[in-house]
């Protein structure tokens, strides 16, 4: 940076502090961040990336739990078990510190280390919150948490008070009440940076808020400070462009309050340092941004909100895929996530041939490694077109579980003639669409990938043509079986005779549709075995590459992952890949469990509870246990075997949780602990995901954990293999008999 000192990359200890009162942006580890919080973690892990983040200094949660203690606050801080009375006592707090001024020792430290940071001539500061638990994808705090902007050097006494006072305050309270997370747990960094005079700013976000595709990229820009835009008080100048390197052609353009002008090759260097970050992030973020003399700066990074998941409505009846014709029982992790990125193109095809009525659950789905379909939609869809469901489901192959009675609803039929006249156009127009797909094919297998952006856009064009001809392979197949059984109804010798004659003259443009379906059926059936041989051999010339840099161990590896990860390392590279080798265990045990999976063919949402993996991977002994490694790293420690996160156990320094499952409610235990151990869960679970931000070694899927472990425990983890390793058992006080 040109108007900015370089940073040290050393942390500093003024004469008679404490080390760790303040960190430098260019020191933190992933040790820090309890002391940091997520803020100023992630913005670290971004500078120390080569990402062009200004320098700051953090006044971790030592520095404020020291105040507290200076001031004589600790009876009001640790609160009381009446929520009412914690918030009450946690607001007078509130306003108690922005009215004590800081102890001698913290202010010294705070001269000495502004000095050691920026030198001496930078005059104007930006002071942020950064609490441990906020910038969470399901708790952000948006808003909530104090930034001061433009602090004078001789202010900023005054400013971190009052950015640490709102994490006090009774929104921030309030919040924390409503989406159930401590209060007697709150912990609050703050992280000073130099302010920044920006031509414009704005936010970014790797992946559409408002529609959650991760096709898109949205960029929003405004004049001056990027407060302007987070705050809402301008309408900003909005982009969308399509999540496609090198050029990520722009998609919408509208202008703002006060137009933008952010010329293409701009907006493609930000685009590229969105998909680094969250190479990095391994998430969707929201990036706060400014242009500053030429340059781009990130101010800030946190997961991205998208829009939750439709809840699952009702019984949903699921049965083995049979229509899409996938040659692999189990697909791999790599080809499962085309799979799953496939399905709003999955969705269409159920939609164009009058195979979906207007329900939010998805068409498809992977259920222990399997593919099914929703055969709940089918049912539906079939009556909406006044079709018997349980035998055109037993015309798909899927055997009734009541006699089949028989019977044509013609007047049902006839309100959804529209939808016959549409799937009678579609047949006709599968051999041009087969064709069209086909010429993308060839023009995709010529292209050549040298750099990383090459690989990446290569990747997302294959992803793109696999859920075309997913898309084209089932509405063959649904358009075939609708046929196939209208074809048996009007085969029928039914009375009355006008009902007879109808038949017969429908026989015979069944017969004609079904000559064009024919070579329609197998043409997509042929370009979708193209499609898979084509993805493979992309995959393993890219895989071979990794493997000489030893990223993957031999190139039938990358299989093993999932595109997301893919398109993280090709963005992120080494800093990314690093992680790789113990993915591909991670999903090696998983298919073998999955494997031992006795999975029906058929079987409805509540069954799936009920359903018993296999066996744990071979290797537990009296002395080990072998899990899924879900967040690389060993340590020692002891175990606290935790079955509900409001028993929050007595913490010593080396805690190491087991818990049955993660959600956001165990997220104020995890700040605590050294090490994590999970009876379920995988790679993208929520305490996995978190584990790897902290730098928590982490492992899953142990089978009864909670009862395999014990309190006061002794054993090393090892986050990269799945490895648990008893070292002592817990004394026989430190446990209940019978557990």
């Amino acid at each position: 940076m040109a108007d900015h000192p370089v940073e040290p990359t050393g942390n500093f200890s003024p004469d008679n502090s404490d080390p760790a009162w303040l960190r430098r942006l260019a020191a933190i580890d992933g040790t820090d961040l309890p002391l940091v919080g997520g803020k100023a973690y992630r913005l670290a892990v971004l500078r120390q990336n080569q990402l062009n983040v200004p320098p700051g200094l953090v006044l971790t949660t030592r520095f404020f739990e020291t105040q507290l203690k200076h001031a004589r606050l600790i009876p009001l801080w640790t609160g009381s078990p009446d929520v009412a009375v914690t918030a009450e006592a946690l607001a007078w707090l509130a306003d108690a510190l922005k009215t004590r001024p800081l102890a001698q020792p913290l202010a010294r430290a705070l001269t000495t280390g502004l000095t050691a940071a920026f030198g001496p001539d930078v005059a104007s500061f930006a002071v942020r919150s950064s609490v441990i638990d906020e910038d969470q994808r399901d708790h952000t705090f948006a808003g909530i948490h104090l930034t001061e902007l433009g602090v004078p050097r001789s202010a900023l006494p005054i400013a971190i008070s009052r950015c640490w006072a709102s994490a006090l305050s009774g929104a921030a309270i309030e919040y924390r009440q409503v989406n159930g997370m401590s209060i007697q747990a709150i912990k609050i960094a703050v992280l000073i940076q130099p302010m920044l005079a920006p031509e414009f700013s704005g936010v970014g976000f790797t992946a559409n808020p408002l529609t959650g595709s991760r096709a898109e990229l949205v960029i929003e820009a405004a004049p001056g400070l990027g407060s302007a835009v987070v705050s809402g008080q301008v309408q900003p100048h909005f982009f969308r462009c399509a999540n496609q390197p090198p050029d990520y052609p722009l998609l919408e353009e509208r202008p703002g309050t006060a137009p933008v002008e952010l010329p293409a090759a701009d907006r493609v260097q930000l685009a590229r340092q969105f998909q680094h970050i969250e190479a990095l992030m391994g998430q969707p973020q929201d990036v706060e941004w400014a242009r500053q003399a030429g340059q781009f700066f990130i101010l800030q990074t946190r997961p991205v909100a998208l829009p939750a998941a439709p809840p699952q409505t009702g019984n949903t009846r699921w049965g083995r895929d049979t229509l899409t014709g996938w040659p692999d029982d189990m697909p791999a992790p790599y080809f499962g996530s085309m799979l799953e990125r496939a399905q709003p193109q999955v969705r269409q095809a159920f939609l164009e041939t009058g195979f979906a009525a207007d329900l939010p659950e998805p068409c498809q789905r992977l259920i222990y490694g399997r593919l099914y379909l929703n055969l709940t939609l089918l049912r539906q869809a079939a009556a909406r077109l006044g079709l018997n469901p349980d035998r055109l489901l037993a015309g798909l192959g899927y055997a009734a579980e009541t006699p089949l009675p028989g019977g044509f609803d013609w007047q049902a039929a006839w309100q959804a003639r529209h939808i016959y006249r549409r799937g009678s156009r579609l047949i006709r127009e599968l051999q041009p669409a087969t064709a069209a797909l086909q010429v993308q094919l060839d023009d995709l297998a010529a292209g050549q990938a040298v750099t990383a952006a090459d690989w990446l856009n290569q990747l997302r064009r294959q992803a793109e043509l696999f859920a075309a001809t997913a898309r084209l392979k089932l509405s063959a197949e649904l358009a075939g079986a609708l046929l196939a059984h209208l074809a048996q109804l009007a085969a029928g010798a039914p009375a009355p005779a006008w009902l007879a004659a109808l038949k017969r003259a429908l026989a015979r443009p069944l017969r004609a549709r079904l000559e064009i379906l024919r070579p329609a059926r197998h043409a997509a059936a042929a370009l979708q075995a193209n499609v898979i041989a084509a993805c493979r051999s992309r995959a393993l010339a890219l895989a071979e590459e990794w493997q000489a840099r030893q990223w993957l161990s031999q190139p039938e590896d990358i299989f093993w992952l999932k595109l997301d990860e893919i398109e993280r390392v090709l963005t992120g590279g080494e800093a990314v890949a690093i992680t790789l080798k113990s993915s591909v265990q991670a999903r090696r045990e998983t298919h073998q469990l999955y494997a031992g999976a006795a999975v029906p063919f058929t079987l409805s949402e509540s069954e799936l509870a009920s359903l018993r993996l296999g066996q744990p991977p071979a290797g537990d002994t009296a002395d080990a246990v072998v899990g899924m490694p879900v967040s690389p790293g060993q340590t020692r420690g002891t175990i606290a075997v935790v079955t509900h996160p409001e028993q929050a156990p007595l913490f010593d320094r080396d805690t190491i949780l087991v818990v049955p499952s993660t959600g956001p409610d165990w997220l104020p235990l995890l700040h605590h602990a050294v090490g994590l151990i999970v009876e379920t869960g995988g790679l993208l679970s929520h305490g996995s995901v978190i584990a790897r931000e902290y730098g928590l070694p982490a492992v899953a899927n142990i089978p009864n954990a909670t009862h395999r472990f014990r309190t006061g425990d002794r054993v090393l983890l090892d986050g990269s293999t799945g490895v648990v390793q008893f070292l002592e058992a817990a004394p026989a006080a430190s446990f209940p008999a019978d557990h």
